[in-house]
Parts: C-alpha cells; sequence; structure tokens
C-alpha cells in the first residue's frame, strides 16, 4: 500500500504536478485551478488569481495579484468560469470515488 500524499500536495505521480490542471483567462485576470489531495485522501480544488502584465523594464511578462478598478469585470467573468469548472471537476471526482469505494467493496468476482 503506498503513502498518502500531504495534505494540500498534488498526487505522487501526477505528470505536472507543479502546474493547475487548468486555467480561465479573461483579458489579464487568470484564474488558475489545482487538485490537492486532503489527508484522508479526498481531493479538493483550490484557485489561484493573478493579473498578468508586461513589464517593459524586464522585457517579459510577469503577474501580480493587485487589481484595479477596470480589472474587476475581467477577473468577475474569470472567477465565475473557474468556479463552474471548480464544480464540475468536483462532481468527476465524486463520482469517481464512488465508484473505486463501489469496486473495493465489492472485492474480486469469481
Amino acid at each position: 500500500m503506498s503513502p498518502k500524499p500531504q495534505a494540500n500536495q498534488p498526487e505522487q505521480g501526477s505528470a505536472e504536478k507543479d502546474r493547475p490542471i487548468r486555467a480561465v483567462k479573461i483579458g489579464n485576470a487568470q484564474v488558475a485551478i489545482w487538485r490537492n489531495l486532503t489527508q484522508d485522501g479526498n481531493v479538493v480544488f483550490n484557485a489561484t488569481i493573478e493579473r498578468l502584465y508586461y513589464d517593459e523594464k524586464l522585457q517579459k511578462w510577469a503577474s501580480t495579484k493587485s487589481f484595479g478598478r477596470n480589472d474587476m469585470l475581467s477577473l468577475a467573468k474569470a472567477v465565475d468560469l473557474a468556479h463552474s469548472q471548480m464544480c464540475e471537476l468536483h462532481e468527476q471526482a465524486n463520482r469517481h470515488q464512488r465508484v473505486q469505494a463501489q469496486a473495493a467493496n465489492e472485492g474480486p468476482s469469481r
């Protein structure tokens, strides 16, 4: 039996542990959706929010957690879409856990 991953850490063996499973971008507002496991093995989804901008001085794209008045509508729409996706992901994860639990309870067939 393999050890359970730490709470709020990506699953062991996931191909892209340090990357969000989805990202919603509207204008310069971006919401990243992360899949994590709790200590008891339940799946939870969390989000991080940032504003993307081009840093002329560094000549590269950067991000900030600060939003201005003109960013609010894009941010609200991105958060709304991310919420819908997180609800779908949560339902999928619950279905998967129910199927796994049912299969474990039935045991091997003879």
